[in-house]
């Protein structure tokens, strides 16, 4: 009961601002039924973060009962809007468009994916990235604390953390469960806020759709923020950026009248307080406003107006806290390693930095998608449009940077990859297709007097059908699927957490100190339960042993399946304590 009741509060406090917010600067009646619920569930985020961020940050410890301040100017705002249903409205069924069914399907396969992760790796990150260990450690902190010293003290944009503690607090789960699962929401959300955003400005299905399905199958820039690095955060950001531009694309850049006007700035806080990596993005915006120049003076003054009510939002925030300044010359400087294992990246590294963040992408979504996307760049360039003008700085950007700062390649590449999947998208899906349609009209314009034979498949249909197929067919990421033994990860993952679950019911004096051989989902133990140290080593029982006589430790925890396994059960100083399937505990004792 309370468990649903947890769920009701979420939803009502995300969607409902999320929809009073959207229909300030939207008309109702300009937006479709799945539309306005995804956008909605983008905006009702990001208002929550502004909200619980600013209250926390004056001295009002996080609750999740704070969002409901927003509830009854959300009401009041909507019912202006006549979207509160009458008693009669609400037996009703909406009316669901065609793009709305699209839309649909395609997050029906990217929630499928969701699963499927989900499925193979039920309680522990994929990998072995420290970002889901030390987001989870800050949203902890605020569970327990309250957050205020902790949101005045850090360098890092908070968003995500506080949103993180909302949906723990009333979903009743462990911050690493509701990190992975805000994530996997927003991995849903990005393809849908993406179609749309392609569906605006293109007003062409085939577009859109495709745009979404490369970023289910081919470049899942969502997939490998959940799954690969951890950066949830840079996720949530992608979509927040995605959720802008559809605003500012669908409003014309037309900035609302006061106090409408004051949603603009407000996107602009949310987007400061998700991630450094929208520096990225104002500083397309910025170009992409100065690259109006040569338009007519009215429409670089609608661009201009925009840009500066959109960076109202930052430099607040940055006056208010100006160590947020330093996580993005963090980020710029490279925080994540190149690994050394891979003779490709570190070739390209050290003789081609410029190509490193395309190497990068080479390798997760395959050569041919780079190939279609530095393709679809070049006709971009040829054929402006407003949206591939956008996508274009927004790849370059990334590519530069990727050059600045070779460290941080990979976090670049994850980025690209949307703006990759539109241009893209609008390669496969139209303009190709356009040019083969006219090809086709022309070769048959001498023969229009002949009768006409069997009714040829349009090229719009078939041509992107084909590419698809191809690219889907080549992707490492789809291979890396299909070649992974999900029950095998499951079960270990449930008899990593049993262990670590008799282990931490074990009583101990102080802290206790766990070493774990092969096992690093051992890094979780202090997240999941507490007061615990651990370290972990892929060594044979004499090291570990002359490890734990130097350093001290309680337990060894040595996954069954490793090489020298074995050795550990004739170890006199360990005691076998504990084992199932895939995970055998022995207690330290020392000699005499």
């Amino acid at each position: 009961m309370w468990a649903l009741l947890g769920i009701l509060w979420w939803a009502l406090v995300v969607i409902l601002p999320g929809a009073a917010t959207l229909f300030l600067v939207v008309r109702p009646s300009k937006v479709t039924v799945v539309e306005s619920l995804i956008l909605s569930l983008v905006l009702g985020l990001a208002v929550n973060s502004v909200v619980l961020v600013g209250l926390t940050f004056v001295g009002l410890p996080f609750s999740p009962l704070t969002p409901g301040l927003l509830l009854p100017p959300s009401v009041y705002l909507l019912r202006r809007a006549g979207k509160i249903p009458t008693p009669k409205g609400i037996l009703r069924l909406p009316s669901i468009s065609k793009a709305d069914k699209v839309a649909l399907l395609v997050m029906l396969l990217q929630a499928g994916v969701v699963t499927y992760y989900f499925y193979g790796w039920p309680i522990f990150h994929r990998t072995d990235s420290i970002d889901p260990i030390t987001h989870s450690r800050w949203v902890t902190g605020i569970l327990e604390t309250g957050g205020v010293e902790w949101i005045r003290g850090t360098s890092y944009p908070p968003g995500y953390h506080m949103l993180t503690a909302l949906s723990a607090t009333a979903l009743t789960l462990s911050a690493l469960s509701a990190l992975r699962i805000l994530a996997a929401l927003l991995m849903v959300l990005e393809v849908g806020v993406a179609f749309y955003l392609t569906r605006t400005l293109t007003r062409n299905l085939s577009v859109s759709s495709l745009a979404s399905l490369f970023l289910v199958f081919v470049l899942p820039s969502g997939f490998l923020h959940l799954t690969d690095s951890g950066t949830f955060p840079n996720l949530y950001a992608d979509v927040l950026i995605l959720t802008t531009l559809w605003l500012l694309f669908r409003t014309k850049f037309q900035t609302p009248k006061m106090p409408r006007a004051l949603t603009i700035p407000l996107l602009g806080i949310a987007l400061t307080l998700s991630h450094a990596s929208v520096a990225l993005f104002f500083t397309v915006l910025w170009v992409y406003a100065l690259t109006r120049l040569q338009s007519k003076k009215p429409k670089l003054i609608t661009h201009l107006r925009t840009a500066v009510l959109l960076s109202v939002g930052p430099l607040a925030a940055l006056l208010v806290k100006p160590t947020l300044i330093t996580r993005v010359l963090y980020v710029a400087e490279g925080a994540i390693s190149v690994p050394e294992n891979d003779p490709n990246v570190l070739y390209v590294q050290s003789n081609l930095p410029a190509l490193i963040t395309l190497g990068w992408m080479g390798a997760i979504s395959g050569v041919a998608a780079v190939a279609i996307t530095l393709l679809a760049v070049a006709v971009s360039l040829r054929k402006r449009t407003e949206l591939g003008d956008w996508m274009i700085l927004w790849f370059v950007v990334g590519l530069v940077l990727g050059a600045v700062a070779p460290d941080n390649a990979v976090r670049f590449s994850f980025i690209m990859l949307v703006p990759s999947a539109i241009l893209s998208a609008q390669l496969l899906g139209k303009q190709i297709p356009s040019l083969a349609g006219s090809l086709i009209k022309r070769k048959d314009a001498p023969h229009k007097s002949r009768r006409q034979g069997p009714r040829r498949v349009p090229p719009d249909i078939i041509l992107p059908l084909v590419f698809v197929i191809l690219l889907i067919s080549l992707s490492p990421f789809v291979a890396w699927m299909l070649s992974q033994d999900l029950g095998g990860n499951r079960e270990k993952q449930m008899d990593v957490y049993e262990s670590m679950s008799w282990i931490a019911g074990e009583e101990g004096d102080g802290e206790i100190r766990v070493i774990s051989v092969a096992l690093p989902e051992y890094a979780y133990l202090p997240v999941l339960f507490g007061d615990f140290t651990t370290k972990s080593v892929y060594s044979p029982h004499e090291v570990v042993s002359a490890l734990c006589s130097e350093e001290g430790c309680d337990y060894v925890a040595v996954w069954s399946a490793a090489p020298f396994a074995q050795g550990f059960r004739g170890n006199p100083q360990l005691r076998h304590a504990f084992a199932n399937l895939n995970v055998d505990v022995y207690e330290f004792r020392t000699q005499g």
